[in-house]
């Protein structure tokens, strides 16, 4: 009997249903519930020449089962991750996975690490909008109208100071504006909504993004699509690392911003109204102290 099978895959993955395993902790499992057929492979690999490790060929072939069975299984989801992860979902039609994640982890956990990575890694200054805090409201009107993070690039980053100074007084762009959608998880049933959502909240910005810790590939390759239509890229937040955040699928960029939307938001929403004064500050006098330390305030909070 082989070491790596379907069957065997997901039973194991069956007793942990919505949590996510890469293809080398499956093998593990695997090789220590079939040792008798483990020692028969490693043996037969041992006799070929330039083969691979025993432990890394039962990664590599459970790596393989999983695309097929996938493909075969609506409730099994492979998740773009570093390296890849693998999860059997309780069920493919209710979002179960994100009400457990809730019970310990939030899309707010999400921000200070996004904002930290857009900071270190991109250098943007980034700053949340909470719809909370906007005033009266029109409830079909402004639906999906707020972003979660809106943030500003320094396209003078590096340049003199003697440079920097001559250029606030003529009206050439000197920032690049960004917007972001976050989720927790991004999955089948709800990859569309999501992005959708980050066209309506985010398209006003120079650059869009929707942003998740969690993404299936299934919904990346859907995001794909999708990004050449709408221009909305993906981003993939990882919490443990946040400099290991990634840009999974670029944003297009758009020349100009759409500054009725803008206003639009900075007259309901205060944060937004804050961060586009501080936008001004910059583009008037080259000084990003005020974004500075709106950034750093939210990464520490």
């Amino acid at each position: 009997m082989a070491v790596v099978s379907k069957e065997k895959i997901l039973e194991f993955l069956g007793a942990n249903k919505d949590k996510a395993f890469t293809a080398k902790e499956i093998g593990e499992d695997l090789i220590r519930n079939n040792p008798v057929e483990f020692q028969e492979k490693a043996e037969k690999l041992k006799q070929r020449p330039q083969a691979k490790d025993a432990e890394q060929q039962v990664a590599a072939e459970v790596s393989a089962r999983c695309i097929t069975i996938s493909q075969e299984n609506q409730d099994f989801e492979i998740l773009v991750e570093k390296p890849k992860k693998y999860v059997l979902r309780t069920s493919s039609t209710t979002d179960i996975h994100e009400d457990n994640q809730m019970e310990s982890e939030s899309e707010f956990d999400l921000y200070p690490v996004l904002a930290s990575y857009l900071l270190d890694a991109l250098k943007i200054y980034s700053k949340r909008i909470d719809d909370r805090r906007s005033g009266t409201r029109e409830k079909n009107r402004d639906k999906w109208l707020h972003p979660d993070l809106v943030g500003m690039e320094n396209l003078t980053s590096g340049w003199s100071h003697e440079i920097v100074k001559v250029a606030a007084s003529y009206p050439d762009r000197k920032a690049l504006l960004w917007s972001f959608e976050v989720k927790l998880s991004l999955v089948g049933s709800n990859v569309r909504e999501s992005y959708f959502q980050a066209v309506s909240n985010s398209s006003w910005a120079n650059v869009g993004y929707l942003a998740a810790k969690n993404i299936a590939l299934g919904a990346k390759n859907e995001i794909e699509t999708l990004n050449s239509l709408y221009g909305i890229g993906l981003l993939r937040i990882n919490t443990e690392n946040h400099m290991e955040s990634e840009v999974l699928i670029p944003a297009r960029q758009r020349l100009e911003v759409h500054w009725e939307t803008c206003d639009r938001l900075a007259r309901l929403n205060p944060d937004f109204r804050e961060y586009i004064e501080q936008v001004s500050v910059f583009q008037q006098t080259g000084n990003t102290q005020a974004l500075e330390l709106t950034s750093k305030t939210f990464q520490e909070s």
